[in-house]
């Protein structure tokens, strides 16, 4: 019998073990259900019933109805998988025994005769078809090492129920499957890759839980998706430590939050809470309610205030941060507070014998010292080893007055002013790039809301992160360790680099360099090189059709263009159009009213509900289109290095085709011979 009919008839007997097991669970549950019915029943119509009897009644219905669920979560898995139930096997050699071994989105397993029919792609075995070499190798698992012969690694495409072909391979995922994965269109929801994880993905998401992963990869190296799957997969290793209320995803934004979160329900985990890390602190401080987002900030700096860029990137150094440091450090907390009079008795701080000293590293913790300050005043005013039970009201009296002190000082507005950025205050609220000075300042004077539930928290679009807040996240997450990635030449904020100090931060780490794309076509990947003087890799051999470039005249002519060429494009694929600032999104947006603007990060249903929409550079990261245009490509537009980052960004944010629409001259950042053309 050939290969194919043998896959096929395997195929046929998961299928069939798939539907028998659904078909059972749902008759288990009609039963659970009916008994539910007749106990409730029975309550209902008894006049007199013992107490001890209605407690046994009201434990089987709690009872049943947990089964129910139970049931109903396996049935819901199976449906998932019952048209796709693998897309992986090995064939392995351990001693003597030779074993095929499919591999899937679950554990597919018959629990009365102990057959595993589907190994869940989790599984350490698993392992071996992302990143092993036919031939002799080795896994891990539970802390052991297995020695054994890879023999065969087979992809297998099965739609529909059907299995359409195979191919087998003997080190990585094949490129014919890659291809044919990616020549589809986008989703409005991340998709999971478990069918297409390369080797150097795969080494990453396997990476154990005590390890902190720093990841910088190019666009559409799948950074995002690695650290969704990593977090399925710990969740799945470490299932009886680790719940999805032991980690945190601090996303960029609402909008991206929103477009990750079907994927972990997918890989058949509970959804993790995700949030936007001005948000976090925005919940932690009222204040911040009203501070300027950061979309609004982009828009600043790009529309109307470009000079503002300066401040900006200043407080994304390492140096601010230390200064930061400093200037809390060399805060004279004693002098601050000078004579305080409670319960009539004057105390004057500075002359108090002071018994503590904090280290260095330690030195910007105000509140540390107002602990201390006000042991002092306990143990050398009232002698606090004879106080009763009111030292603790004594204690918050002290606290109290000492905030009260620090306060006056006003040391945000302070700090802000020594440094000569003026511009801190956006009509009246805190400015963006101020929220991270201004957490960090509160935290220092009242102590940082420490969370030890967190376990593991995954930092996405790490590469604007400042300095502060890094050091913030880790003195509020302790007990975490985290996955961060990012992109640097992404980077819209600044084109300082917080590597080296991520590192310093996280000495127990282990970081992983990504270079190759596997979303862009080969040409729109050299268009996007050319615009950073970069040599970005793509694995891939589709070629794809060369980037566009249009000239048009005016906005008529514009409308226009873009309505011919949307005509090229499949009806059912995304399509943005990209503009560099909300302004220019918006003046857009009346114009093509078959667009629907995506300019609010706030408001997510129309990048969800819609194939056609109009986005700005800011709002598109991390996200992917079919087919992108990027509008106003011309000199005046862009010209500077941070525009050759927004560029990079709105080029690599397509699977399929670009088109750059300019009026007048093509911007010079862009390498015309990488473009077609077209009048």
């Amino acid at each position: 019998m050939k290969d194919f009919e043998i896959e096929k008839l395997q195929l046929e007997k998961v299928e069939e073990f798939i539907s028998n097991t659904i078909n059972s669970l749902q008759e288990k549950n009609k039963e659970s259900e009916d008994k539910i019915m007749k106990l409730k029943e029975y309550l209902n119509h008894m006049m007199k019933i013992a107490p001890d009897e209605i407690i046994k009644i009201y434990e089987q219905v709690s009872e049943n109805f947990s089964l129910v669920e139970q049931r109903l979560r396996k049935i819901k898995k199976f449906e998932q998988v019952k048209k796709s139930p693998y897309f992986g096997k090995i064939v392995i050699k351990e001693y003597e025994d030779i074993e095929d071994l499919y591999i899937g989105l679950f554990d597919i397993s018959d629990m009365e005769s102990g057959r595993q029919y589907v190994l869940d792609w989790r599984a350490p075995i698993c392992s071996l078809y992302y990143h092993s070499m036919l031939g002799k190798t080795t896994y891990k698992a539970n802390e052991e090492i297995f020695d054994i012969e890879l023999l065969k690694k087979r992809q297998l495409t099965i739609k529909n129920g059907e299995l359409e072909y195979y191919c087998d391979t003997d080190n990585k995922i094949n490129d014919e499957v890659l291809q044919e994965i990616l020549s589809h269109n986008t989703s409005a929801y991340m998709a999971n890759i478990i069918r297409t994880i390369q080797a150097e993905q795969d080494e990453i998401i396997r990476q154990p839980l005590f390890k902190t992963i720093i990841v910088d990869g190019v666009a559409g190296s799948g950074k995002t998706s690695i650290g969704m799957h990593r977090i399925a997969y710990l969740l799945y290793e470490n299932r009886n430590t680790l719940t999805n209320e032991n980690i945190l995803i601090l996303s960029p934004n609402e909008l991206f939050s929103q477009y990750v979160s079907q994927l972990l329900p997918e890989l058949g985990e509970d959804n993790v809470k995700t949030i936007p890390f001005s948000l976090f602190l925005s919940e932690k401080f009222p204040n911040l309610r009203n501070a300027e987002s950061k979309s609004e900030m982009m828009e600043n700096i790009l529309f109307e205030k470009p000079e503002r860029h300066i401040n900006v990137e200043q407080k994304h150094t390492e140096e601010y941060a230390n200064k930061l440091m400093d200037f809390l450090g060399e805060f004279n907390l004693e002098k601050c507070i000078g004579t305080i009079k409670i319960r009539n008795k004057k105390i004057i701080v500075p002359n108090l014998k002071k018994n503590y000293n904090l280290t260095y590293q330690n030195r910007y913790k105000i509140f540390k010292r107002i602990e201390f300050i006000t042991d002092e005043i306990i143990d050398q005013v009232f002698y606090g080893n004879s106080l009763n039970e009111s030292d603790g009201d004594l204690r918050k009296e002290i606290k109290e007055i000492i905030l009260k002190k620090i306060y006056k000082f006003k040391l945000f507005n302070t700090f802000i002013s020594l440094n000569g950025l003026s511009d801190t205050l956006i009509k009246n609220n805190i400015a963006y790039d101020d929220i991270a000075t201004y957490a960090f300042i509160e935290m220092s004077i009242n102590g940082f809301p420490v969370d030890n539930n967190i376990k593991q928290l995954f930092i996405d679009e790490v590469q604007d992160y400042s300095p502060i807040s890094i050091k913030m996240i880790k003195e509020i997450f302790p007990s975490a360790t985290l996955t961060i990635v990012g992109d640097y030449n992404q980077n819209l904020i600044t084109t300082n680099k917080n590597l080296n100090y991520l590192k310093e931060q996280f000495p127990i780490s282990s970081s992983f360099k990504l270079n190759n794309s596997y979303r862009s076509s080969n040409n729109i990947m050299r268009l996007a090189n050319s615009v950073i003087n970069a040599n970005l890799q793509t694995t891939l051999t589709r070629e794809g059709d060369l980037p566009k470039a249009i000239e048009y005249q005016n906005e008529l002519d514009l409308q226009n263009i873009i309505n011919t060429q949307m005509q090229n494009f499949d009806k059912h694929q995304k399509t943005a159009i990209i503009c560099k600032t909300k302004h220019e999104a918006e003046q857009l947006s009346n114009l093509l009213p078959d667009f629907t603007p995506a300019i609010d990060e706030k408001i997510t249903n129309p990048f969800f509900e819609n194939n056609k929409i109009i986005t700005t550079v800011f709002l598109s990261k991390g996200l992917e289109f079919d087919n992108v245009f990027v509008y106003n490509v011309t000199n005046e537009n862009f010209n500077t290095d941070t525009d050759k980052q927004i560029l990079y960004v709105m080029i690599t944010r397509a699977l399929h085709n670009v088109t750059l629409l300019y009026q007048n001259q093509l911007c010079s950042l862009v390498d015309s011979t990488k473009l077609s053309f077209i009048k």
